[in-house]
């Protein structure tokens, strides 16, 4: 079952008169770098590159990709349902944007949430999809009803899909569906505008990545069946696939960090860490990057200029915690406990309200048999969760600490 929820009404505005209208552009662009971790925009030349280095004669003959305007699509059939449903005239007093929500809703009722990437005609047909899936289907009404639309990220606590050789880490898109009867105001700047957010079950324990523009929703979900075929070690198709999500999105970290990978299992080293510098220009924090060039460097037998990355991850101001609690949970499978715990406590550093830090650093202690120091975090990790059953989880713990 969907679970969606409304943007209340309100909006956040400020007045302002010319003055102090650039004291306020520069506001607005300290707060999106510091919630957004897209780098900072780079030179035509510098885009350029990343695009002149993938060597696409690697990938073999191209195979057929769903073009951009298709994903959207949706049948005949389908287009005079929704349109009957929408333009009914006991559905007029509705907001139009509520109306498209009020569709998605009552005919997404038993919506399977099934990590699949699909195109909006694939996710009526399939009654299941990822948020993408969502997202791309709620894009295809919102294009019907002509409502204005966007997209934001948000970066949630990793869930680990270990599949093949490799290991992926959920994101998450949602959107937003704007209120065509709201009237901006002249001499009023608006933070943000009443809608309403298409999601599902959302969850406190998340972390904003920024907004995300058409072309790089577009990309995410090439991205997506680039990652697919990859775990099906379809690495030609993946290698086709990322470019097309580079096509629309040259900045793309996670893209530019799939290109490599490809390269890497395609044995072509070379084009792998050319990607990977290439990347690091964009954002020379960017811990994703950081560790999987380390791992090729130690590939390569380059063990010298890999213990010089793991000094720059060591070092790296990475704004999301998530990333750092990936990094935190890997040398805590390997047994190293230390280091784990390095990274816990930067997880707690930039988002002390969240539990996945403290609880991380006490199974850490627990490990290295520090139980009095584990109990104290647990207590915290407690303290800050607000989900039932990671609550009584962390109750399971404590008790079991209680004993020592």
């Amino acid at each position: 079952m969907l679970i969606f929820y409304i943007i209340r009404k309100e909006c956040l505005i400020l007045q302002y008169t010319k003055f102090n209208l650039i004291l306020l552009v520069f506001i607005l662009c300290t707060l999106l770098v510091g919630c957004k971790t897209t780098p900072q925009t780079t030179a035509k030349n510098e885009i350029s590159n990343i695009l002149d280095v993938i060597d696409s004669s690697v990938f073999g003959d191209k195979p057929q990709i769903i073009p951009s305007n298709s994903i959207f699509t949706l049948s005949k059939k389908d287009q005079v349902q929704f349109f009957e449903y929408y333009n009914a005239q006991n559905h007029s007093d509705i907001p139009p944007h509520k109306r498209v929500y009020n569709y998605i809703e009552n005919n997404l009722h038993a919506f399977n949430y099934y990590g699949e990437t699909y195109t909006a005609q694939e996710t009526i047909n399939n009654n299941a999809g990822n948020c993408i899936s969502l997202a791309i289907l709620t894009t295809a009404y919102a294009k019907l009803a002509n409502i204005k639309f966007g997209y934001s990220e948000v970066t949630t606590a990793p869930v680990y899909l270990k599949e093949s050789n490799f290991q992926l880490i959920s994101n998450h898109v949602r959107t937003k569906l704007y209120d065509p009867t709201f009237v901006e105001y002249d001499k009023m700047v608006y933070f943000y505008k009443p809608g309403i957010i298409v999601d599902y079950f959302p969850s406190r324990n998340n972390w904003s990545s920024g907004i995300a523009s058409y072309n790089q929703f577009i990309s995410m979900y090439y991205r997506n069946l680039a990652a697919k075929a990859l775990l099906k070690n379809q690495f030609n198709k993946a290698g086709w696939l990322v470019i097309e999500s580079l096509k629309f999105a040259p900045q793309s970290l996670s893209a530019i960090n799939l290109l490599a990978v490809i390269y890497r299992n395609l044995n072509r080293y070379d084009l792998s860490e050319e990607v990977y510098l290439q990347g690091l220009k964009f954002s020379k924090d960017n811990l994703n990057l950081l560790t999987n060039y380390r791992l090729l460097l130690l590939k390569k037998n380059k063990f010298l200029e890999a213990e010089l990355i793991q000094e720059k991850i060591d070092s790296a101001k990475d704004p999301s915690p998530f990333r750092w609690l990936t990094l935190a949970d890997e040398n805590y499978n390997n047994q190293q406990y230390y280091q784990a715990i390095k990274y816990y406590k930067k997880v707690i550093e930039i988002a002390p309200y969240l539990h996945h830090g403290y609880a991380g650093t006490a199974k850490a202690l627990h490990k290295l048999r520090k139980n009095s120091a584990s109990k104290k975090f647990m207590e915290i990790a407690l303290e800050k969760t607000h989900e039932a059953k990671q609550e009584k989880l962390y109750k399971a713990k404590l008790a079991i600490l209680q004993k020592y």
